[in-house]
């Protein structure tokens, strides 16, 4: 693409110059008009002998730097950069900077102001695209300058190498026009007065001397010319598209610039491809439900979750949770105390739960794309030259095997993007399916079926096909037929787990929680409703809502009649503390009485004592862990994450 600065008027009647990327100028006005404005005068920025100037490294490495610091002391961008004006040497970057300064008080984005600006690299401007629209500027260019950082010493590593090559081809062709300008005609005179005849190799070379000194101004002029065109070349889209086929004309050239610029981009687009849906979770989703954790943990239930879960943290010392007596505001703690345990959770879930966690699993994923997508490349290669014979069937074989491993992981990644359901587990797992892909295929292919092997060429597709199935079908298949080949029979168990007996879980839920090493409802009872969440990725207040359930199952559960207590609104142990609350409701007495015989009804479906039965639902009511519960729910209602029944806030007796 091309510059051009492009005079125009707004809808307003001001009148404006801004510059605009395009290939030519009617597509530049066709921009300008679908803005709204009117093009008055196009002109083209630079030519192929004079495109205009951008910073250089040093001084935008300099500049970003102290931005990054700005930026990081909680300056705001505009005010960062209007401290920055007139800092540094460059009068280039003087110039840029009061120019953008200029444009973001008239409105414009950062990355908006830089493409006006137009002497900005477009690497940096891309970056700082990417840093506003993640909401991550400073992140964005403590990469980029880390980046900016290897970049340079790989310069100048690569520089020094070639110093002393470079030294020795200039002196090379110094010497060669030295030869052919003064030498050899000078031994042209000399031999042409000796009268001696010549061999014809010397006779050529002597010629070749004197052709070179006579047309010596025409080198010159040839020289210029081939500058201009190169320049012409380097500097200009047509040139730059005229150079590309001059190189894929060249035979061997042509194929190898063909190849290496189809690898960059498959091996490029195959990583993205892989790492995008985490990249998009940890900065956007992840925060989201990070925020949405929090909003359900506010007021006195973050004071009850420490006082259950972390009484040994610093916070429950500096700040004891001793409830008042009498609800005031509908706190049973003061809002400072709330507030201090809210502040040192914030820190807390980073420290306990950061998107830092996620750095090892992602790093190994990128490795892993990146090798394995080297690899292809170099299969296809093969392929390519000598086509798929006898030789390279185990290459097929790996190839096919990475291939659906990989069709597996990024389906299952769109598919946990949908959801916002990411966790470390997860991309640790991505890894072991990538790296489990070539024995699982390789050991397929040495297996046999009714006495027969199945041999590497037939299980190539195979290989594809399976790869693509879940990590888990993958095991099963393999028991099974390693049970097949040692004769062991099938072994598989098809039981229900005690989770499902609960109504809000499901067989695969049920085996979510197992996974997390939840096994039995008594441990979903009294499990960490947090770190649960974190683990699982459920929704908080799904979690809540299964251990809710699990507390009051420890009680009743084993009764043959315990589904009845769901039509009774005795579901969990946040119902339970609302009926007991209700039954001794003084204030109300058509709600204390049908509390009352709630009670009773209940205990006569269960076939309990109503004495014993009521026991046990001050038992639960009493819980602490119940206190706790039924505190977040509230704080769940409140901000609007699912209707609940009104639950009056546990009181100290």
């Amino acid at each position: 693409m091309m510059r051009y600065t492009v005079k125009f008027t707004t809808a307003a009647g001001e009148i404006l110059v801004r510059d605009f990327e395009g290939h030519s100028v009617p597509e530049v006005k066709e921009r300008v008009l679908a803005e709204g404005h009117f093009p008055m005068d196009v002109k083209r920025s630079g030519t192929g002998f004079r495109r205009q100037r951008t910073l250089g490294a040093a001084p935008l490495i300099l500049f970003n730097q102290e931005l990054l610091a700005l930026l990081k002391a909680g300056i705001p961008l505009l005010q960062s950069l209007e401290l920055l004006v007139g800092h540094g040497k460059d009068p280039l970057l003087r110039n840029s900077l009061d120019r953008v300064v200029e444009l973001l008080r008239e409105g414009m984005s950062f990355s908006e102001a830089l493409e006006q600006v137009g002497t900005f690299p477009a690497v940096y401007r891309a970056n700082v695209v990417a840093g506003e629209r993640s909401g991550t500027l400073p992140d964005v260019i403590s990469r980029w300058l880390a980046f900016q950082s290897f970049a340079q010493n790989s310069r100048r590593r690569i520089i020094e190498a070639l110093v002393y090559p470079m030294f020795l081809v200039v002196v090379m062709i110094i010497a060669l026009a030295v030869i052919f300008n003064v030498v050899l005609p000078r031994f042209s005179e000399i031999y042409a007065g000796s009268g001696m005849e010549m061999p014809a190799i010397t006779s050529a070379l002597l010629g070749m001397g004197e052709f070179v000194r006579r047309t010596i101004y025409l080198q010159g002029v040839l020289l210029v010319v081939l500058a201009v065109f190169l320049r012409w070349m380097l500097a200009t889209e047509a040139g730059k598209r005229l150079w590309e086929q001059i190189i894929l004309v060249i035979p061997r050239m042509g194929t190898l610039y063909r190849m290496y610029h189809s690898s960059i981009f498959t091996r490029t687009l195959g990583v993205l491809l892989v790492l995008y849906p985490i990249a998009r979770f940890l900065l956007k989703q992840w925060l989201l439900r990070r925020e949405k954790l929090l909003g359900a943990l506010d007021g006195d239930a973050i004071v009850y979750y420490y006082q259950q879960f972390r009484a040994g943290s610093p916070v429950v010392r500096q700040h004891p949770p001793i409830e008042r007596k009498k609800l005031v505001d509908h706190r049973v703690f003061p809002k400072e105390v709330s507030d201090a345990y809210m502040e040192s959770f914030r820190k807390d879930f980073s420290r306990w739960y950061g998107r830092k966690y996620y750095i090892a699993p992602v790093a190994m994923l990128a490795l892993l794309s990146a090798v394995s997508g080297w690899w292809a490349d170099e299969i296809l290669r093969a392929w390519a030259s000598n086509g798929i014979g006898p030789g390279t069937s185990l290459r097929a074989l790996v190839a096919s095997g990475l291939a659906g491993a990989f069709v597996w992981v990024i389906s299952d990644e769109l598919d946990r993007l949908r959801k916002r359901d990411f966790t470390t587990s997860d991309v640790y797992y991505y890894d072991f399916r990538i790296l489990l892909a070539i024995p699982f295929a390789w050991a397929l292919s040495a297996s046999s079926i009714d006495g027969k092997l199945l041999g590497v060429p037939t299980v190539i597709p195979l290989a594809y096909f399976l790869g693509s199935f879940p990590t888990k079908t993958l095991f099963t298949i393999a028991r099974r037929i390693g049970s097949q080949q040692l004769k062991l029979g099938d072994d598989q168990v098809n039981g229900t787990l005690e989770l499902e007996k609960l109504q809000s879980i499901g067989k695969t839920n049920a085996e979510r929680f197992n996974d997390e090493g939840i096994t039995t409802i008594t441990a979903l009872a009294y499990v960490d409703p947090i770190d649960l969440t974190i683990r699982t990725n459920f929704d908080f207040s799904y979690v809540v809502d299964c251990v809710s359930q699990a507390l009051a199952w420890i009680y009743f559960g084993k009764n043959e009649k315990y589904d009845d207590l769901l039509g009774l609104s005795l579901r969990g142990s946040q119902e339970v503390y609302s009926v007991i609350q209700n039954a001794g409701d003084a204030s109300n007495a058509e709600k204390k009485a049908r509390a009352q015989q709630t009670i009773l009804d209940a205990a006569a479906d269960l076939k309990i004592p109503p004495n014993a039965f009521r026991s046990s639902l001050d038992q639960i009511a009493e819980d602490p862990y119940t206190k706790f519960l039924v505190n977040v729910w509230c704080c769940l209602a409140d901000v609007g994450h699912r209707p609940t029944t009104k639950a009056v806030s546990p009181d100290t007796r």
